[in-house]
């Protein structure tokens, strides 16, 4: 749930429509991902194979069952804007304006999920590597969040009784039995490792290369890490850091291809792709 708000698998939608929305929602995501890969140089010339892998990891985890919109692809799409909005923040004297807006849509998304306010925290440690959280910054960030709260309930257009505080529910407290989940649980503990050796062997050749697109890779890494650490605190609430997950999976495989001296990459590419489909098979043959 919402901070106020119902979340969006609440919502009553039919299939098509919650259908629908899930593919625009995917499509405005790589879309987003792709021009942000442009226009900061955060993998140089990889932006094609980039948005590919993101849509084909992103895709063999079932999010919910049925199609169910749910807010995997809004947060995901809020942390691609906010990691923007970071970029062009980078080392700024001023960044109070970038600040703002960047808690205005954390907490316009946790007013539907709370997870939003949970993914705020690697948002402000980015900030600080980027040495653009001062005090002024720390104003304008608590402004930005308090700001559509005291909109909405300024002009009532959310009782003050719908406002309650998030619950969530670790691991320990429900653990599903459904034969799918493991499938899921397995993929996401194979992109977790991959991703990880990943990390560090591009880590390294990274170091010596640019200092700002290194620094924006470790922005991707730290968001990364911060999904993988909140579905593991928040087990429950799982799918709702998915889509964010993988799409820093997607930063590291691509990384291959930009920083690797590869030999017939096509072949690397169609094995990452092909086992990411093996694990969408197997989790709709259990479904």
């Amino acid at each position: 749930m919402g901070i106020c708000l119902p979340s969006p698998v609440d919502w009553n939608l039919t299939p098509l429509a919650s259908l629908l929305l899930n593919v625009g929602l995917l499509g405005v995501c790589a879309l987003v991902l792709l021009l942000l890969s442009k226009s900061f140089s955060v993998i140089k010339g990889k932006g094609g194979i980039l948005t590919l892998l993101f849509l084909v990891t992103s895709v063999s985890f079932p999010w919910a069952p049925g199609g169910m919109l749910t807010t995997s692809l809004i947060l995901a799409l809020g942390m691609l804007l906010c990691l923007g909005i970071l970029f062009s923040a980078y080392r700024k004297s001023n960044a109070a304006r970038q600040l703002f807006l960047m808690a205005t849509i954390l907490a316009l998304g946790s007013m539907v999920q709370y997870s939003f306010l949970i993914m705020s925290i690697p948002l402000l440690i980015v900030a600080v590597t980027f040495k653009s959280l001062r005090l002024r910054e720390v104003i304008a960030f608590a402004m930005g969040l308090c700001a559509p709260y005291w909109i909405a309930l300024g002009l009532m257009l959310i009782p003050v009784d719908c406002l309650r505080l998030p619950e969530p529910m670790t691991l320990w407290n429900g653990m599903p039995s459904h034969t799918a989940i493991f499938t899921g649980l397995a993929n996401l503990g194979f992109t977790a490792v991959v991703s990880l050796i990943l990390g560090l062997n591009n880590g390294m050749k990274l170091y010596a290369g640019n200092t700002q697109r290194r620094m924006f890779n470790m922005a991707v890494d730290i968001v990364q890490a911060a999904a993988l650490i909140a579905m593991i605190l928040d087990f429950n609430n799982m799918t709702a850091y998915v889509v964010t997950f993988f799409m820093g999976a997607a930063f590291q495989y691509t990384n291959i291809f930009s920083l690797w001296n590869l030999r017939r990459p096509w072949i690397w590419l169609t094995g990452i792709c092909a086992v990411y489909m093996a694990f969408l098979i197997l989790a709709y043959m259990y479904l």
